[in-house]
This record gives structure tokens, sequence and C-alpha cells, in this order.
């Protein structure tokens, strides 16, 4: 989808903030990444985490209250953005090419995004990646198999989404299979493996 059209669906998916909170179907998986995201502030230190497509903030906003952690989200949507501005989170909107976080996160998530995107899922992965500081951890959660949602335009499954990753220089901790509300869910955690000096 395009700006234009992320634009559309979040104007009539997200009408209140309760939306944001009860209607998500993904609160498994998201415990699932606050779990991983603890593990690794225990021992790794203070990080910067980009939620790269951050939505509404359903995540975004109980990542910050983990202690350790300076939460930064990023979304194309200026409707999205302002929800998550309403909430007192800090989230960038860009076109996703100005995204210029240089590799300053310590830890990238993203639900939701690589299967969704229109350009190339690769292409989506490495900009991702190259928000992510050499060794940091990517986090990525995908539906499993074809949802029959309209913003989906890649499908994946553990094997798929474990060989996008590595051919895009991450090194895959685990990739498994998660079911949140009846939803087969894919979810990776990898350490950037691209150049350090």
């Amino acid at each position: 989808m395009n700006a234009e059209q992320w634009e559309a669906h979040w104007k009539r998916a997200w009408k209140s903030e309760n939306v944001v909170d009860f209607n998500d179907p993904k609160w498994a998986v998201y415990n699932e990444i606050i779990r991983v995201v603890t593990e690794r502030i225990k021992t790794h230190g203070n990080q910067v985490l980009l939620d790269f497509g951050c939505g509404a903030g359903s995540l975004l906003f109980r990542l910050r209250n983990i202690r350790g952690v300076t939460c930064i989200g990023f979304d194309i949507s200026e409707t999205a953005v302002g929800l998550c501005r309403a909430r007192d989170l800090n989230v960038l909107h860009e076109d996703i090419a100005d995204l210029a976080m240089d590799g300053t996160a310590g830890i990238v998530v993203a639900t939701s995004v690589v299967d969704c995107a229109t350009v190339l899922a690769g292409d989506v992965l490495r900009l991702m990646t190259s928000c992510c500081a050499p060794g940091g951890l990517v986090v990525l959660a995908v539906p499993e198999g074809e949802t029959g949602d309209y913003s989906q335009r890649n499908t994946f499954d553990v094997e798929s989404l474990s060989v996008l990753a590595a051919n895009n220089g991450l090194e895959i901790c685990s990739c498994r299979r998660i079911v949140s509300e009846g939803q087969p869910f894919v979810v990776l955690t990898a350490e950037n493996a691209n150049a350090t000096d």
C-alpha cells in the first residue's frame, strides 16, 4: 500500500483509542516481544528501541514501560502517528526512505510490516536493519500464511522468514510459530550481523 492507502486504512480502522487496546489479535505475539526485549536489556544494558511500523502504538505503549528502554516509533500514517502522540508516545512520521536512524537503535521490532510491504520484503528488511546497530537485535513478527487481510502482500512461514532474514545480514537466534487468538504468527529474533568496526 502507498501512503494514501495506509492513511485511509487508519482512518477507518482506528476510530477510538479503545480499538487500539481491545481489538488487536496479536497479544500473545506482543507478550513474546516484551519478554525478548526484557531479556535483551538484562544482558546488554540500556537500549534505544525502534518500533518500525508502530501503527497506533499498542506494542510501543507497553514497551516504554520496560526499564532501560528508550522507545521510538515510526509509521507512515499521519493518523496512526496522531493516535500514538495522543498517548504521549515518541513517534516519527516520515517517508520510509527518509528514516534516518543510521544504526542507532540497539533493538528494532516490526510486527506485520514485511508481509504488507509494497516493495520487496528484503528491501524493507534492509531498511530496518540499517536502523539497527551492528550486533543489535531485530525482532520480526508476521502472520503465518495467507490471512485474507487486504493489506497483506507477502506470505511467510518459519522457513521462508528465516531465509529472508539470513539473506539480509541477520544471524538468527530463534524463529518459531506462536498462535494468538486463533491466528498463527511467525516470530523471529536475530542479531544484526552486518559489518562491525
